[in-house]
């Protein structure tokens, strides 16, 4: 039996060498069937919290590493309605795919909360620096 484990554990060996895991990259889409805008920084299994009764969920890293953030991203609900809503009110922030850090500030200024502001206040300065836009393909 250890003959096979060591051929497998090779095998495996072999295979990783030729086509190596890359690390995952921040994602920012819209969900249609979900009707949100979804933004992750890496790949994980995530457990999501509500924010008051707000449209925000965060997600929470379930096995976040050492020094790791342990929230890595959000989602906002009843996106088309935000759209819908930014568009009405006439900033172009929506043309030609979308800042998602411009969303987020019109999303505030449309709807103060001070709450989700705060909880979402951790990934502006990396939306800030990628200008990370959002999907709207899936």
């Amino acid at each position: 039996m250890s003959e096979v484990m060591v051929s497998e554990e090779y095998w495996l060996d072999e295979f990783l060498k030729e086509f190596p895991i890359k690390p995952s990259r921040p994602i920012a889409f819209y969900d249609k069937k979900r009707d949100a805008i979804v933004f992750q920084l890496r790949d994980c299994s995530v457990t999501e919290h509500e924010i008051d009764e707000d449209p925000i969920i965060l997600l929470e890293d379930n096995h976040p590493k050492v020094g790791q953030e342990r929230f890595i991203g959000f989602v906002i609900e009843h996106a088309e309605d935000l759209f819908k809503t930014i568009e009405a009110t006439g900033p172009e922030i929506l043309k030609n795919g979308a800042k998602l850090l411009d969303v987020l500030k019109e999303m505030f200024r449309l709807y103060p909360n001070p709450i989700a502001e705060a909880a979402l206040a951790q990934f502006v300065p990396f939306l800030r620096e990628t200008e990370i836009q959002i999907s709207f393909q899936n």
